[in-house]
């Protein structure tokens, strides 16, 4: 039950935040280094391939098509953030950092992991509740 596939794909995820929480702190004190190339991190895109990939050996059954399919195989458990140089240039020292965008995406990455948190205490709080007997 530690090990659920659900589990590891959440700690891959959360990794993958905390990473872009870096890289954005990076590039933000950067914004006025000569030659500087912003970065990024490259992880849901690699997780749409492995979850649409994969062969799973019993497949849950989902009403809808945006929900995430479970069960069979766990490639997506083999999936690292990588971090990725944007190309371009913004400013006159050849610089591509563009300090809204940058805040903007460390809002969005900050809702995205109180959600994977929240999904991870989710997780948690069922196994508590099993253990418990329901109690």
């Amino acid at each position: 039950m530690l090990n659920s596939s659900k589990l590891v794909m959440l700690g891959s995820a959360l990794d993958a935040a905390a990473m872009r929480q870096k890289v954005i702190a990076d590039n933000i004190a950067n914004v006025d280094t000569p030659h500087y190339k912003s970065k990024g991190v490259s992880f849901e895109e690699e997780l749409k391939k492995a979850l649409n990939s994969s062969k799973p050996t019993f497949e849950g059954y989902r009403t809808n098509p945006a929900h995430v399919p479970f069960g069979g195989s766990s490639t997506t458990s083999s999936i690292i953030p990588k971090i990725v140089i944007k190309q371009g240039i913004m400013q006159n020292h050849l610089n591509n950092v563009d300090v809204d965008a940058e805040m903007t995406n460390m809002v969005k990455n900050q809702i995205w992991y109180n959600a994977l948190i929240d999904q991870t205490n989710s997780h948690f709080s069922g196994l508590k509740k099993a253990i418990s007997g329901g109690k």
